[in-house]
């Protein structure tokens, strides 16, 4: 029988029913298995009879631990960000992750980042089991800076030539974007 987790092949089947020899004696077997598998493969009980005679007739009952994709329940995760550097801190992810048979999965955690002002940062968390059933959890960073503004009213000045126009004046001062970024 095809059975999910590894666990689920450590029961003991229950076996060919009651078992006589020639002369009506209940045979009492030896049960043995060569488990337990780690994660999938076969498990096979062994229901070995002997009787007085030294008579041995072996019974058997496999199971194939087959073990079946899990799945990610948390939708993937999205945020807008206004700098580039926010989109560099790891996300949280979608909370404690276990296979069909409950054992917990750590993920390896890589994004496609950095960005060097605007766009997309995905952080992919990477699930494999021991089967190498892997699912992926994603978390989209949109960076999306916003326009600036600039603290300092514009100057008005009155010059007494023409020639005096022509001089550059101090501007506003040190003006940064709102990631702090110097223009």
């Amino acid at each position: 029988s095809t059975v999910n987790c590894p666990t689920d092949a450590n029961v003991q089947p229950a076996g060919p029913g009651v078992i006589s020899d020639f002369c009506g004696n209940i045979i009492t077997p030896l049960v043995t298995n060569n488990g337990p598998v780690v994660c999938e493969g076969d498990v096979v009980w062994t229901f070995t009879y002997t009787d007085c005679a030294s008579n041995v007739v072996a019974w058997t009952h496999t199971y194939t631990v087959d073990m079946p994709t899990f799945a990610i329940a948390t939708a993937p995760g999205t945020s807008t960000v206004n700098c580039p550097t926010d989109a560099n801190v790891q996300p949280a992810g979608p909370g404690v992750i276990t296979d069909l048979c409950g054992n917990i999965l750590t993920a390896a955690v890589t994004n496609n980042g950095p960005v060097v002002c605007e766009g997309d940062v995905v952080w992919t968390f990477t699930y494999t089991d021991c089967a190498s059933n892997v699912v992926a959890w994603t978390h989209t960073y949109t960076v999306d800076m916003p326009t600036f503004a600039i603290a300092t009213l514009p100057g008005a000045s009155t010059v007494n030539c023409p020639a005096d126009a022509n001089v550059q004046p101090a501007g506003p001062g040190v003006i940064t974007d709102l990631c702090g970024n110097i223009l």
